[in-house]
C-alpha cells in the first residue's frame, strides 16, 4: 500500500502536459488524477477496460520524463482485403542525450472497441531512432475502417488507420500523380507512394496527362515498340519506364492506378498522325466549318462522342493503354457545356452532347468488360470514372451520368458550385440517384487567390470537414506532399505548410478509421431540420449559413451520427480564404431521438484533437414541451466534431407512433377532444414551419403508407411529409364534421431499412388547421 501511495503522489507531482492523448478524458491537455475522476463521475459502462488500462499506463508515465516520442505510425498498404495480414510500423525517435528504455503499446480499434492489442519493450539510444513492427490478421468484416493507437510509456502517443475493403471503389480516397518524367529516379516514385499511402491512406490515383496525344495515347516506333520517352502536348518528356515503375509501386501498396483520358479530344494533325477523321468532329455550325476546340496554349479539338467511329477509335486506345500498362480502369474527362447547347455533327444533324457523354461512358464500361473476357489477366481492371464537371443537383449532364451511366464513382470537378449548401445538395442527389455510389470532388482550394504561395489552412480544413461530413471524398492530394490549386494538376502555384500537412494526416486517418460511419451506402441521409438538436449557446443552421455551426445528421443500424461543422466567423463559401473559426468550449447539446429510441452510449470524436480518437460522454435523459431528449457537454468544437449515439429502438405495437410523444416544433399537446389514442394529441398546428417529427423503424427498404390520424373541422387542410430530409409529397386532409371527429389520410413514401425520420411539416404552400393523433407505417 505504501508503494502505491508513493506512485500516486509521484503522479500528482509529475502530470504530463501534451496534445493528442486518447486517455485525456477531461480534455485538459494532460493525464493526471482528474482523468480518473472523470471516469469515476461518469457511467461506468461508458468506458472499457482498455481505457482504464491505458489511462493508468500513461498516468504512471509521469515517472518517466524522457523526450523520446513516436514520430510516425504507418501500415504496409493503403487498403487490405478481409482476413489479410497487416504489418504496422511504429517509428520512434529519441532527441535526448539519455538513452530511453520503456514499453510501447499498440491498439487497433473498430469504432470504440479493440480488435487487436499488443505491447513490446523498446530501447532507443541517445539521439537515435528505432522502428517497431506489429503484424496481425485483420478481421473478416468487409468495408470497415480501424483506428491504430500507439502509446509510449513516457506519455507520448500517435494514431493512424487501416482500410479493410475488398473493392477500392467503395471508399475511393482519390489522389493524383503527375511526375513520371524522363530522368526521374526510382526513389522519387517510392517517395511519392510512401507519402500518399502512409501519411494519407490514398488508395486510388489519377495519372494526369501521362499520354502522348489525347487521341493517340502511346507513341510507338516504326517496329511497333513503345517509344521511351515520348513528348506530350505541352512538351514534357514522359518516360514509359518511369510510368510503369510508378504504377508498380502503387500496386505494391494496394493503390489503384487510373489513367486520364479525354472523352472526345485530339491534337493538331489528328488526321495525318492518328487516322482520326474530321467527319467524326463536333461543330458549332451545320456546315462543318467550325469544329469545337479548347485552347490550352495549343488547340485541343473536340469530337462527337455519339459518333461510332470515334467510339471505336477511342476503345482501341483503351485497349492499347490497358495492354501496355497495368492500369486498373479508365478516368475519363470532358470540357463541360462548351457550346451552350449548340452542337452539330459533320452532316449538320444536332447532337445532344450530354447524351453523347452518357453513351461514351457506357460504351467504355462495356469495352473494359469485353477486355476482361478476352484477356484473363485484365480481370478486375474494369473501373470507369467520368468527370461530370461543375456538379450540382440538376446541373448540365448530371442526370445523364449520375442516373443513367455505368460510371463506378460519381466524380465531379467543382467550378461554380462554391457554397457549402450547393455541394451538400449535389452529394445528396448523387448518392440517392446513383444507388449509393461513392462521390469524389476535385475541388480547387483558394483558386485564383493570393495566399502568399501557401494554401490557407482554415479554408482547407473547413472544406474537408464539410465534404467528409456530407459523405464525399476530396481529390486534393498528390505527388507526395503537393495539393491542387486549379484544374491543371502539375501546377505548383501554392504549397502546403508543414502545419497543414500534419493536420491533413489526422483528417485522412480519421476518415479512413471511420469510413463506414461517413461514406457507406448503407447510411441514412438525415433531415437537416433543427428540431432534432438544440445548443443554446450556439447559433445553429441546417443549411451551412454564414457564421453558424452547421448541423448534419446520418444514421446506420447501430448509431445516430451527428456532425457539427464550425462556420462561426466565416461565410457560406468553401473555396475562399477563411478565418480561424471561433472555437467553442464546454457547450451543452440536447439531441432529440424520440420516445422509442434508447440511447446506450454517446461518443465524440474529431480529427482536430486526440489523434481523432473517440471519447465517451456522460449524458442525462429528460423531457420538455418539445419532446424527449438526451443532454451532454462537449468539451471543444474547433472545425469539426462527430457525435455517435449508440442506441436501441423499441418499435411500438402496430407501428403506431403517438404524436403527443413526438418531437414538436411550435405546437402543443392537448386532450380536450375525445376519440384520440394514447394520452393526447398535438394541436395548435396552425402556422407555417410548424412541424411534428418522428423516428420510425422499417423492417425492410421499400414503399410504405404513412397513415396520419387527424382532425380538421374548419376547412380542408394539407401538410407536407418529409422523409429523411426529402419531401415525400403532400398529404391532403379533408374537412371533418367537428373537432371530435378523427379520420385517417395517407401518403405513399419510400423508407429505408432501419430507423427513419418522418416529419409532418407546414410548408409555405400548405394550409388549414389540424390536430394530429398519431402516424402509422404500413408496408405496401
Amino acid at each position: 500500500m505504501k508503494h502505491l501511495i508513493k506512485i500516486f503522489l509521484a503522479g500528482l507531482i509529475c502530470t504530463m502536459s501534451f496534445a493528442g492523448l486518447r486517455t485525456d478524458f477531461n480534455l485538459d491537455g494532460k493525464v493526471d488524477l482528474s482523468d480518473f475522476a472523470a471516469v469515476a463521475n461518469k457511467q461506468q459502462d461508458r468506458y472499457k477496460s482498455l481505457d482504464i488500462s491505458d489511462l493508468a499506463f500513461q498516468w504512471l508515465s509521469g515517472l518517466n520524463q524522457s523526450d523520446a516520442f513516436i514520430e510516425k505510425v504507418y501500415t504496409d498498404g493503403s487498403r487490405y482485403s478481409p482476413n489479410a495480414n497487416c504489418c504496422i510500423t511504429v517509428k520512434c525517435a529519441n532527441p535526448s542525450e539519455n538513452a530511453f528504455s520503456g514499453t510501447l503499446r499498440l491498439r487497433v480499434l473498430k469504432n470504440t472497441g479493440a480488435v487487436y492489442s499488443a505491447s513490446d519493450s523498446i530501447s532507443i539510444s541517445s539521439f537515435g531512432n528505432t522502428n517497431k513492427t506489429f503484424s496481425f490478421q485483420l478481421p473478416p468484416d468487409d468495408f470497415q475502417g480501424y483506428q491504430i493507437e500507439a502509446l509510449l510509456n513516457n506519455a507520448d502517443s500517435e494514431t493512424s488507420a487501416i482500410d479493410v475493403s475488398s473493392d477500392w471503389k467503395m471508399y475511393p480516397r482519390y489522389g493524383y500523380v503527375t511526375e513520371f518524367y524522363e530522368g526521374q529516379k526510382a526513389s522519387r516514385n517510392i517517395e511519392i507512394m510512401n507519402s500518399l499511402s502512409r501519411d494519407y491512406h490514398i488508395n486510388s490515383l489519377q495519372y494526369y496527362d501521362w499520354m502522348w496525344r489525347h487521341e493517340n495515347v502511346i507513341q510507338r516506333n516504326q517496329d511497333g515498340s513503345i517509344k521511351d520517352p515520348w513528348q506530350d502536348w505541352r512538351g514534357a518528356e514522359i518516360s514509359y519506364s518511369v510510368l510503369a515503375h510508378s504504377i508498380s509501386e502503387a500496386h505494391d501498396r494496394n493503390m489503384a492506378a487510373m489513367p486520364y483520358f479525354q472523352a472526345y479530344c485530339g491534337l493538331d494533325d489528328y488526321q495525318q498522325i492518328s487516322g482520326v477523321s474530321p467527319e467524326w468532329g463536333l461543330y458549332s455550325d451545320q456546315s462543318h466549318q467550325n469544329q469545337y476546340y479548347h485552347d490550352a496554349g495549343t488547340k485541343i479539338w473536340v469530337f462527337n462522342p455519339f459518333n461510332l467511329d470515334w467510339q471505336n477509335h477511342l476503345c482501341g486506345e483503351f485497349t492499347d493503354a490497358m495492354q501496355a500498362l497495368q492500369w486498373d480502369g479508365l478516368h475519363i474527362d470532358q470540357l463541360g457545356n462548351i457550346g451552350s447547347g449548340s452542337y452539330f455533327d459533320y452532316w449538320g444533324e444536332e447532337v445532344n452532347l450530354a447524351d453523347g457523354l452518357r453513351s461514351i461512358v457506357n460504351r467504355s464500361k462495356m469495352h473494359l468488360d469485353w477486355l476482361e473476357t478476352e484477356y484473363p489477366y485484365m480481370q478486375g481492371r474494369d473501373a470507369v470514372i467520368f468527370n461530370i464537371v461543375d456538379g450540382g443537383a440538376g446541373s448540365w449532364a448530371s442526370s445523364e451520368i449520375v442516373e443513367q451511366s455505368s460510371t463506378d464513382v460519381i466524380y465531379s470537378e467543382l467550378w461554380a458550385n462554391d457554397t457549402y449548401r450547393g455541394v451538400r445538395d449535389f452529394i445528396r442527389y448523387a448518392k440517392q440517384e446513383s444507388g449509393g455510389k461513392a462521390v469524389v470532388l476535385p475541388a480547387y482550394m483558394n483558386k485564383g487567390e493570393d495566399t502568399g504561395g501557401y494554401f490557407d489552412e482554415d479554408s482547407v480544413l473547413l472544406a474537408d470537414a464539410a465534404f467528409f461530413a456530407c459523405g464525399a471524398f476530396h481529390l486534393e492530394l498528390g505527388d507526395g506532399d503537393f495539393m491542387l490549386a486549379n484544374e491543371f494538376f502539375p501546377s505548383r502555384e501554392k504549397l502546403m505548410t508543414d502545419s497543414l500537412k500534419d493536420k491533413l494526416k489526422d483528417y485522412y486517418s480519421f476518415i479512413t478509421a471511420n469510413e463506414k460511419l461517413l461514406f457507406s451506402p448503407e447510411l441514412r441521409l438525415g433531415d437537416s431540420g433543427l428540431q432534432w438538436i438544440d445548443i443554446p449557446e450556439i447559433s445553429l443552421s441546417g443549411d451551412a449559413s454564414s457564421n453558424t455551426v452547421w448541423f448534419l445528421n446520418r444514421a446506420n443500424e447501430d448509431f445516430e451520427i451527428f456532425h457539427l461543422v464550425n462556420l462561426l466567423g466565416n461565410d457560406s463559401l468553401w473555396r475562399n480564404q477563411a478565418a480561424s473559426p471561433n472555437t467553442v468550449n464546454d457547450f451543452t447539446v440536447k439531441l432529440r431521438l424520440g420516445p422509442n429510441a434508447e440511447a446506450k452510449k454517446v461518443f465524440c470524436g474529431s480529427p482536430d484533437r486526440n489523434g481523432g480518437s473517440f471519447y465517451p460522454l456522460s449524458f442525462t435523459e429528460g423531457r420538455d414541451s418539445t419532446g424527449d431528449f438526451i443532454s451532454f457537454t462537449v468539451k471543444e468544437l474547433k472545425y469539426w466534431d462527430m457525435i455517435l449515439v449508440e442506441r436501441d429502438f423499441n418499435t411500438p405495437q402496430g407501428y403506431r407512433y403517438e404524436a403527443e410523444d413526438a418531437i414538436k416544433f411550435n405546437t402543443a399537446v392537448d386532450n380536450d377532444h375525445p376519440g384520440f389514442s394514447g394520452e393526447g394529441f398535438v394541436d395548435q398546428f396552425t402556422g407555417v414551419y410548424d412541424s411534428v417529427s418522428f423516428y420510425v423503424k422499417a423492417v425492410h427498404s421499400g414503399s410504405y403508407n404513412i397513415k396520419l390520424n387527424y382532425a380538421s373541422a374548419n376547412e380542408s387542410s394539407r401538410r407536407t411529409v418529409i422523409i429523411n430530409g426529402d419531401s415525400a409529397g403532400k398529404i391532403d386532409l379533408p374537412i371533418l364534421p367537428n373537432w371530435d371527429s378523427w379520420a385517417v389520410s395517407s401518403v405513399s413514401a419510400e423508407l429505408e431499412k432501419g430507423i427513419n425520420q418522418v416529419c409532418i411539416y407546414y410548408a409555405p404552400d400548405d394550409f388549414g388547421d389540424i390536430n394530429i393523433d398519431y402516424i402509422e407505417t404500413e408496408s405496401n
